[in-house]
């Protein structure tokens, strides 16, 4: 399997696991055209495909707070959604070292005091 096949796969999964299987809401989700989604995931041989690209890619990638090359690593049958709204994984990504710290420190008591609270 080629690293365009691999990429439409991966969309395949993006388009069930974000958009219910349905392309157009897909494309409106990452802000392409309905029609462009299509070409890209029609099948190799099919006449219109038209392959992922690397700027296709990364700006899927964006849209979705993804990490950086997540396409063209192995299937992803089961990803978790980085799980923040207002801050995208890219952002996270350009912090110094001290404030990931800081925020997995803050992460860590939350659930800390959550688990307590089961208790």
């Amino acid at each position: 399997m080629d690293k365009y096949e691999v990429r439409r796969q991966q969309m395949l999964i993006l388009v069930e696991k974000y958009a219910d299987g349905i392309q157009a809401k897909f494309a409106q989700l990452v802000d392409l055209h309905p029609a462009t989604i299509s070409h890209l995931l029609l099948p190799p041989d099919a006449p219109g495909k038209r392959p992922i690209t690397e700027r296709k890619v990364e700006h899927i990638e964006n849209k979705l707070s993804l990490a950086p090359g997540w396409f063209d690593e192995p299937l992803q049958k089961d990803f978790v959604r980085w799980p923040f709204v207002s801050v995208e994984f890219n952002q996270f990504l350009k912090l110094a070292d001290a404030d990931k710290e800081e925020l997995e420190t803050l992460m860590r008591m939350k659930i800390n005091r959550q688990q307590t609270k089961k208790k």
